[in-house]
């Protein structure tokens, strides 16, 4: 069983998680920056919820990432980290790995490629 939240700014960004029976999946799609916030703020609170499945968190359609965004991304990262479950980010466009390079996070917030796992 396959269930979806979705929390959307019209035109700048979204958030989406997606829980399948093996991974918890946060789509991220646009900008994801500060105008994002209460969304993430909801998302936080869904993986708050799921706290025995890896996440994984998608990049592959962020168009524009910001401090805020990172600051989610961390913020995920760290509830893992608490939880105890694994914790990664797939398809990381290049702006994106190079601003998490240049911060220095690549252990905080580690790659994973994309594998079996991945929801259909």
């Amino acid at each position: 069983m396959r269930t979806t939240d979705s929390f959307t700014l019209a035109s700048h960004g979204s958030i989406t998680v997606e829980r399948s029976c093996s991974l918890l999946l946060v789509r991220l799609r646009g900008d994801i920056d500060f105008a994002l916030r209460d969304e993430a703020d909801r998302a936080l609170e869904a993986l708050g919820a799921v706290a025995d499945l890896p996440v994984e968190v998608d990049l592959g359609a962020v168009t524009f990432i910001d401090g805020a965004g990172i600051g989610f991304l961390l913020q995920c990262s760290g509830m893992c980290r608490q939880a105890g479950i694994d914790f990664g980010l797939r398809d990381v466009p290049g702006p994106a790995a190079a601003l998490i390079g240049v911060l220095g996070l690549q252990t905080a917030l580690p790659t994973h490629p994309r594998d079996a796992r991945v929801l259909a």
